[in-house]
């Protein structure tokens, strides 16, 4: 059972890792957050090759930075 301890822990302090960093940045790097979190995990993302979803997710980062001057 210990060893599936030290399996979560790491994890826990992962999930923790993101969310403070999320709450360190704006609404915008949130949604691209969101969008990258999407592209990779989501139900059905496995329908999209690696480089679809690079792309997907380079486009999205330009259109922030084109609202974002």
């Amino acid at each position: 059972m210990s060893s599936s301890n030290q399996t979560n822990k790491p994890q826990d302090f992962e999930i923790s890792s993101l969310t403070d960093l999320l709450e360190q940045h704006d609404e915008e790097m949130e949604f691209l957050f969101v969008k990258a979190i999407n592209l990779y995990a989501a139900p059905g993302s496995d329908g999209l090759s690696d480089r679809e979803k690079v792309d997907q997710l380079r486009a999205a980062v330009e259109k922030s930075l084109e609202a974002n001057p």
